[in-house]
């Protein structure tokens, strides 16, 4: 296991070169580019945190060996297959690791017996100890994919991120990033519905509710919905026979709804004289690709939690679909 001193001596060797390469570089620049200085210091402090996090990071991985496991979460000893490289996207660029896999090695001592345990996978305890079972990017990368995707769409995170990082990610990379953050989003606000449905089943009321009815009352509130048809990738939902009959993609409809507060703006209506036109304050949102029945719970949940309880009038907007 390495020292802090020696741990300190390696990185001092990494900003060593880095310092080098950055004078190197300033010495080329054309006097009084501010832009092309700042780019350049910026590169050279994002490649040593790259080189630095990854010499970090080895090291664990080396001190790992020395530790080897002998058990597996399954029970049986564990047998060193080999030491596998994995590449790492980080917020300062890609990194590689290399570390050990594991089999496990009771199987063919048991494959005799009656009803044997069932065999672990192979397992790479450095990606369990780290957060990287199944994953191929940082904490800091999957954060900064989960803020930008509630904003833009997948094609404009990965550009957006590949502009101020020297990380190179593709749509469908942002897809997979996402993914465990969607489902566990999901499974919160599922959590908050059936929270909210099973108070309003009992006949008590909380003080926390009792408070939220004699909260400061809303004029108007809208709850508006609609339908719209989005495109899947072919393969990614089952398929019904008239789609497996042609080729392209399948479109599916996701539910949308809509909740805000209606205040009077500054134009006027030209079908009631002397109305002012309500405009949209707070406008907060909810999509499922679902069925009008699990929906409507949603929806009432985000209407009730942004003031529908206090609302003197409630306006619903929808059109003629039969669901709605």
């Amino acid at each position: 296991m390495k020292t802090n001193e020696e741990i300190k001596e390696a990185l001092l060797d990494l900003a060593e070169k880095a310092v080098e390469e950055l004078v190197g570089h300033i010495e080329d620049l054309k006097e009084g580019d501010l832009d092309q200085l700042e780019q350049t210091v910026f590169k050279a402090i994002m490649e040593f945190g790259r080189t630095a996090l990854e010499e970090l990071l080895r090291q664990k991985a080396r001190e790992e060996e020395a530790a080897s496991p002998t058990e597996g979460s399954c029970g049986h000893t564990l047998r060193l297959v080999s030491y596998r490289e994995k590449q790492v996207n980080t917020v300062m660029g890609p990194l590689t690791i290399r570390r050990a896999y594991y089999h496990c090695q009771e199987p063919k001592r048991l494959a005799g017996r009656q009803n044997p345990l069932p065999a672990c996978p192979g397992v790479a305890p450095f990606d369990q100890r780290w957060g990287l079972v199944g994953r191929r990017s940082s904490p800091g990368v999957r954060r900064l994919v989960s803020f930008l995707s509630a904003r833009l769409t997948h094609e404009e995170v990965a550009e957006t991120l590949a502009r101020l990082f020297p990380l190179a990610i593709s749509a469908r990379q942002v897809g997979h990033v996402i993914q465990p953050a969607g489902e566990a989003f999901r499974q919160f606000k599922d959590q908050q519905v059936q929270k909210l449905l099973t108070q309003g089943a009992e006949k008590h009321q909380s003080g926390k509710e009792r408070q939220e009815e004699h909260g400061e009352p809303i004029r108007r509130l809208y709850v508006e919905m609609d339908g719209v048809m989005a495109r899947l990738r072919r393969g990614s939902v089952p398929m019904e026979a008239h789609e497996q009959q042609r080729e392209g993609d399948a479109y599916r409809e996701v539910k949308v709804g809509a909740v805000f507060v209606g205040e009077p703006g500054p134009e006027r209506s030209d079908l009631v004289p002397g109305v002012l036109i309500d405009r949209p304050v707070s406008i907060k949102y909810v999509a499922r690709r679902t069925t009008a029945e699990e929906f409507a719970p949603q929806l009432y949940a985000l209407a009730r939690h942004h003031g529908l309880s206090r609302a003197r009038q409630v306006v619903i907007l929808g059109d003629g679909a039969k669901w709605i």
